[in-house]
């Protein structure tokens, strides 16, 4: 499976651990290694997995005009600016009105401009230009942390109209623990999801046969069965959900949900958003910074442009 960012998570694993796919299908080195035989952990076989994906659906667009009738020095370096993200260039459009700072003594550009807001805590200005994201294998328990963010929009898939994969999206911990030998664990695990699964199944196939009660249409009668019958699913059901957010409120996403004790499922999808992020607006997000945990997890560190600790002072030599 692959991603309109150009990266994917394999939600199956190798024997030796994750392995992350570039858009053009060939494994990238460094991200924790692993084989091409996802399906297989340790000896056990998993039919029925998701592959996380993060895709980006849409992006604010600068206006041809917009830099036009502002001012003329402005308007004559037009054409330096026009190697630039459209985010970066709307944004430094905007901030620059703040002030009506047309002269640009400094000559920095969008980039250096919008690094120098980010940097200085100006993050309002930040909120004019958006990016949509679609999050697609992710599980419920991820949306419901999520859709706490209420700076984000939200358009998720609906469990009344639409039938539930079989698949089940696998927690990272769990992999890890599969990687490790633990295999009864997963047995047992597969046998609970599809126990559930089939649970929802009887139920739906059970009240589908009984006529809906008078002055209830069959289309909501049936919503009504397959809202009863959800409450059979796991947190594991996989799902798919639209999200739109300024770049303040990514940012924002990022830093609380790629921290170390956040969610690990979360942290795997916060950091392939990250990738889908940074090359639309890179003064946003190119001073995050990550590592690995020893899960093999992706989470956020530090701010490259954090300052550094006070020093002590150096004694003075006569």
């Amino acid at each position: 499976m692959r991603s309109a960012c150009g990266l994917v998570r394999g939600i199956h694993r190798g024997r030796s651990g994750r392995q992350w796919y570039r858009s053009n299908g060939t494994p990238t080195a460094g991200a924790g290694g692993g084989g091409r035989d996802r399906g297989r952990w340790c000896g056990v076989v998993w039919k029925g997995c998701f592959a996380l994906q993060v895709r980006v659906l849409a992006v604010t667009q600068l206006m041809p005009e917009a830099d036009q009738g502002w001012d003329p020095q402005w308007e004559a370096t037009q054409p330096q600016r026009m190697g630039y993200p459209d985010a970066e260039r709307l944004i430094e459009l905007a901030g620059r009105v703040c002030y009506r700072s047309w002269q640009n003594p400094s000559g920095r550009s969008p980039h250096a401009y919008v690094q120098h807001l980010v940097a200085q805590g100006h993050w309002s200005v930040l909120e004019h230009a958006s990016v949509t994201l679609a999050f697609v294998g992710v599980s419920r328990a991820f949306t419901h942390e999520l859709v706490r963010h209420r700076h984000l929009s939200f358009s998720q898939e609906s469990q009344r109209y639409v039938e539930p994969e079989a698949t089940r999206c696998i927690p990272p911990l769990l992999q890890w623990a599969a990687r490790q030998g633990q295999s009864e664990w997963a047995i047992n695990w597969v046998a609970d999801q599809a126990q559930a699964h089939r649970a929802y199944a009887a139920v739906v196939r059970q009240l589908d046969t009984v006529p809906p009660p008078p002055g209830v249409s069959k289309g909501l009668w049936r919503k009504r069965i397959r809202e009863a019958a959800r409450s059979l699913l796991t947190n594991a059901t996989p799902t798919t959900i639209v999200v739109t957010g300024n770049h303040r409120a990514w940012r924002e996403v990022l830093l609380r949900r790629g921290a170390v004790a956040a969610d690990l499922e979360m942290r795997e999808a916060m950091y392939a958003a990250w990738e889908c992020l940074l090359p639309i607006c890179p003064a946003v997000y190119e001073d995050l910074v990550w590592a690995h945990d020893a899960l093999g997890v992706p989470y956020l560190t530090a701010l490259s442009h954090a300052p550094a600790p006070p020093q002590p002072p150096t004694a003075q030599v006569d």
